[in-house]
């Protein structure tokens, strides 16, 4: 755990500043904000264009939409800034920075545990690291937070 220096006393980080790092390191962050985008979209962009639209992946800052009509699109290129402060006020401000919009099939009804996919199992060692490191956890649920977010990023399901 980091410590950070109030004058010649050190205390310790914040559980959330921990994680914060932690998730960054591992690679998951991006992966956070597109499950938070995907999970409130209909929230972010409104009922009507939710159903014409699919949140993709954020890569590099930039999150792909998925539109299924070109009126739409040209449409929403119109809105990417007033969805971008939506997102902000969501999930925090700089996550997304631009928006690249696509034609493109939109299903019925987006799955929010379609990301979660994975197609292997993980080995013996991986599982054994992951039960290693999250033992010493005490709280329960941030234990369960926490190995499944390992279980995710080594390629396995949740």
């Amino acid at each position: 755990m980091t410590r950070k220096k109030a004058g010649n006393i050190t205390s310790p980080s914040g559980i959330g500043e921990v994680l914060g790092r932690s998730f960054s390191m591992l690679g998951i962050s991006t992966k956070i904000s597109e499950f938070k985008i995907r999970k409130h979209w209909g929230a972010i962009v409104g009922k009507g264009i939710s159903k014409r639209t699919a949140p993709g992946p954020l890569k590099a800052r930039t999150l792909y939409i998925t539109v299924s009509q070109s009126a739409w699109m040209n449409e929403l290129q119109f809105h990417k800034d007033e969805i971008i402060k939506k997102i902000d006020s969501l999930i925090g401000k700089g996550a997304v920075e631009n928006i690249v919009l696509k034609a493109g099939h939109i299903s019925e009804e987006p799955s929010v545990e379609e990301p979660l996919k994975r197609i292997r199992k993980l080995t013996e060692k991986e599982e054994v690291f992951i039960k290693e490191t999250v033992e010493k956890i005490k709280d329960q649920e941030l234990k369960k937070l926490i190995r499944a977010a390992m279980r995710k990023r080594k390629g396995e399901a949740v």
